[in-house]
C-alpha cells in the first residue's frame, strides 16, 4: 500500500486516531485512540513513520470527507458522482474501554521458586509482587482467561531487579492483525500484566478449495493484517474478484482476478495458505453482504446504514481485456552468447523447443526491452529441457530504464528440466519497460527456453 493510500484509509474513518506506515515493506497500520498517552506505546522501529490524523481533518487538500457525517464504525466513501456516503466498516470496535481480562484469572508456570512467587502473582494487579520459576530450559507461564476473548494487546511489567531486560520495564505487544481470538496466553516472563478486549467475536467458517497452496500470477490487490472473514468480504464485494489467497500465519489477503487459463502450474506450494474461489459464496446471505451485486467490474459494493446497496469506485482499475505476453519478439540482449548461435531473442520467439544460452560467465544475465512502459501482472519462465538445474539464485528485476531496476522476485532453485515457473512482483501491476534475469553470485550459464511477460500498456 502506498503512503497516500494509508493516509486515505485513516482519514475516511472517524475512529482512526493515527496510523503507522512502514516505508520499507509498504504496510499500513490504523490505530484507535489510545486509552492513555505514554512513550511506553512507542517502540523504536526503523523505517516506520507515525502520523496523527487530526492535523489533516477538515483541510480540503487532504480530507475527501470534510465534515465527516459518519459515526464510529463507519467509513466515508466517495461515489461516482463525487458525493460522500457512510458505509459500515468491516471492523467494529466495542463501545467501551478495553479491560485487563487476565486479572486474577487461573495461571500456571513450569515451576515455582518460592511460596510467594507463584504464577498468580503475575496477574494480581500489583507491580511490587512477581512470579518466578526455577532455573529452567524454556521456562513458561500461562493464563487461562476462562472464555474466548478478542485480544487487542498484551502488556508485561518486568521485575524491578535481575532483568535480563531493563528493571521494571513496561513492554507492550500486539499480535499481528487485530482482535485475535484466544482463551489461553502463554509466555516466558518474570512478571506480567495482560490487557485485552472483553468482547467475544462470532465464529466464521469457510471451506478452502485448496490448502497449503496459493494462486500465483493473478493477484491484483493485497491486504495486510486481515482476518479470514475480512478477506472473504473484501473479495465478495468486488465483481472483479475471482478468488483469494489467505495466509493464516501472516494474516495476509491476496485478491485474484479470473485466470485466462486454469492450470496447476499457477498453484504454488505455500505452507499455511488457503485458496478460496468466491463463486461458492456469492448469493448466500450468510456470507454475501451484497446479494445480487449490481456493481461493475471496477467497483466495490457497499451497504449503507439503511441497508441500501451502492457502488463505489475501486482504487484499482483493470483494463477490460486479458493481459498479453508483451515480451513476445521484443528486443533482447544477454551478457554473452554461446556459439554457434544461442542468441537472446530465442527466449522470446514463442517457441519452447529453442532457447537462449550465455557462455560461461560470472553472474550471467538476460534482458528484454518491452519498447514502452507496461503494467505487468506476472512473469513466466520456461526452463530449458536439459541441464535445468543450472537455473538457480535467479534475480528478476524490472524498471523504467536499464539503469533504474528494482527487485521483482527471486528464485533460489535449482530448477528442473522444462519447469514452468510463475512470478509476480510484490503488489499489483508494476510499471516497467525492462525485465532482467541474473544468476546472482554464480559462475555458470544462463539458459532460457522462453520468457513471457504478461501485462497491459501503462494505465492512466
Amino acid at each position: 500500500m502506498s503512503p497516500r493510500a494509508c493516509f486515505k484509509e485513516c482519514i475516511r474513518r472517524p475512529q482512526c486516531f493515527s496510523y503507522n506506515y512502514d516505508k520499507v515493506h509498504f504496510t499500513c497500520e490504523i490505530n484507535l485512540k489510545p486509552d492513555s498517552v505514554s512513550l511506553v506505546y512507542f517502540p523504536n522501529v526503523i523505517g516506520y513513520i507515525y502520523v496523527v490524523i487530526q492535523h489533516y481533518r477538515g483541510n480540503p487538500l487532504f480530507d475527501p470527507c470534510i465534515g465527516h457525517p459518519c459515526s464510529t464504525d463507519e467509513v466515508c466513501e466517495i461515489l461516482k458522482n463525487n458525493k460522500t456516503v457512510c458505509v459500515k466498516d468491516g471492523f467494529n470496535k466495542p463501545h467501551k474501554t478495553f479491560l485487563n481480562v487476565a486479572l486474577k484469572k487461573y495461571t500456571q508456570q513450569i515451576s515455582t521458586a518460592g511460596s510467594d512467587l507463584s504464577a498468580s502473582r503475575a496477574v494480581d494487579g500489583l507491580t511490587n509482587t512477581w512470579s518466578r520459576t526455577h532455573l529452567e530450559l524454556l521456562p513458561y507461564l500461562w493464563v487461562d482467561l476462562g472464555t474466548i476473548y478478542n485480544i487487542i494487546r498484551i502488556e508485561i511489567i518486568n521485575r524491578n531487579a535481575y532483568g535480563p531486560g531493563t528493571n521494571g520495564e513496561h513492554l507492550v505487544f500486539q499480535c499481528k492483525g487485530w482482535y485475535l481470538e484466544s482463551r489461553f496466553v502463554k509466555m516466558t516472563i518474570i512478571k506480567g500484566i495482560l490487557q485485552i478486549s472483553s468482547d467475544k467475536t462470532e465464529i466464521f467458517t469457510i471451506n478452502p478449495d485448496k490448502r497449503d497452496v496459493k494462486l500465483q500470477g493473478f493477484t491484483y490487490r493485497s491486504f495486510d493484517q486481515t482476518t479470514s472473514r475480512g478477506c472473504l468480504v473484501k473479495c465478495i464485494r468486488r465483481p472483479l474478484c475471482h478468488s483469494y489467497n489467505y495466509n493464516i500465519a501472516h494474516l495476509t489477503c491476496e485478491l485474484n482476478m479470473t485466470p485466462e487459463t486454469v492450470s496447476e502450474v499457477y498453484f504454488q506450494q505455500n505452507t499455511g495458505c488457503i485458496y478460496i474461489e468466491i463463486q461458492h459464496y456469492r448469493g448466500n446471505t450468510i456470507f454475501d453482504p451484497c446479494v445480487g451485486n449490481p456493481c461493475s467490474k471496477n467497483e466495490i459494493c457497499v451497504r449503507l446504514k439503511n441497508e441500501e446497496i451502492i457502488c463505489i469506485k475501486d482504487d484499482v482499475i483493470i483494463p477490460n481485456k486479458n493481459p498479453e505476453n508483451v515480451a513476445l519478439r521484443k528486443t533482447t540482449e544477454q551478457s554473452s552468447t554461446l556459439p554457434p548461435g544461442y542468441h537472446a531473442y530465442k527466449a522470446v520467439d514463442g517457441l519452447t523447443n529453442t532457447f537462449s544460452h550465455t557462455d560461461l560467465n560470472s553472474s550471467p544475465y538476460w534482458r528484454v526491452d518491452l519498447g514502452t512502459m507496461y503494467n505487468i501482472i506476472r512473469i513466466e519462465i520456461i526452463n530449458r529441457d536439459s541441464s535445468g538445474d543450472r537455473l538457480k539464485n535467479l534475480d528478476i528485476t524490472v524498471g523504467p530504464r536499464d539503469d533504474d531496476m528494482s527487485m521483482c522476485a527471486h528464485f533460489t532453485g535449482p530448477g528442473t528440466n522444462g519447469e514452468h515457473l510463475v512470478f509476480q512482483c510484490k503488489g499489483w501491476y508494476i510499471e516497467c519497460r525492462f525485465v532482467k534475469m541474473t544468476l546472482t553470485n554464480v559462475w555458470g550459464y544462463l539458459q532460457l527456453a522462453e520468457v513471457k511477460v504478461f501485462g497491459h500498456l501503462t494505465l492512466e
